[in-house]
């Protein structure tokens, strides 16, 4: 275990996308069929052939959107979180392995082929200051030199890897990684905008890292489900290796 992964990172949503081989017309039923449970709300665009459902679920709010050639399950955390906490779904990978059972037993089930596949995590790590952010981060960034006069730091890079499971495969392995303030306020509904809004507690401060973990585009093969499900677990694994030890080729 190195040095950059004795802190904690806390999820802030999780993301799993699916391009699919063959487009089918898209009917509600995917909430029910993840989770045992009806959703909370479900909506359809019909002109775009879009569907949408959503409700809580675990420690956040599930949704789902699919269209005919596309699927993304996400999981963001909810609306309720106390001001004087960052709010998260839990730990990574913990959370993370919870959401991507379901969507793995979910997918198994599926009869279309897959020629894309992502998973997406946006992961916060609280710090005291925006400066004891960029001291954090400089432990996850060996190729970057934050000085002590650094503002406005956003870092991104992509650094593709072969899959494991299956070698005709390239991964994308997008990282972006800054420093967010967080400030609560209670806004009046007054539609002049004369009640300024009122500041709740303390600001608060973290690390802020996304992930894009995927199957490149230029893949031109079909990807059955059985193989999806374990290149999904690679995905996990390797946005394990980059919120623990950081940017490494």
């Amino acid at each position: 275990m190195t040095a950059a992964s004795k802190d904690t990172w806390r999820i802030e949503s999780l993301r799993l996308t699916l391009f699919w081989q063959v487009p089918a017309e898209p009917g509600y039923g995917a909430w029910a069929a993840l989770t045992n449970e009806p959703p909370e709300t479900q909506s359809s665009t019909p002109r775009s052939h879009a569907v949408h459902e959503e409700g809580p679920f675990l420690t956040g709010v599930l949704s789902t959107d699919a269209t005919p050639e596309r699927t993304d399950v996400l999981l963001v955390v909810g609306s309720d979180a106390s001001p004087s906490e960052i709010p998260s779904l839990g730990e990574y990978p913990g959370t993370a392995g919870s959401f991507l059972t379901i969507c793995s037993g979910w997918l198994a089930k599926q009869d279309r082929g897959v020629k894309r596949v992502a998973f997406g995590v946006v992961a916060r790590m609280p710090v005291a200051s925006t400066r004891a952010g960029y001291d954090r981060l400089q432990a996850f960034l060996p190729a970057v030199t934050l000085s002590p006069d650094s503002s406005d730091f956003n870092y991104q890079i992509n650094r593709r890897r072969t899959s494991t499971v299956e070698p005709s495969v390239q991964i994308n392995r997008l990282s972006r990684w800054s420093v967010v303030r967080l400030q609560y306020a209670r806004i009046a509904l007054d539609p002049l905008f004369r009640t300024a809004p009122a500041i709740l507690g303390d600001p608060a401060f973290a690390c802020r890292c996304e992930l894009d973990l995927n199957t490149v585009a230029e893949f031109t093969g079909v990807l059955d489900v059985s193989t999806v499900v374990t290149v999904i677990d690679e995905l996990k694994m390797l946005g394990s290796e980059l919120l623990e030890v950081g940017d490494v080729p």
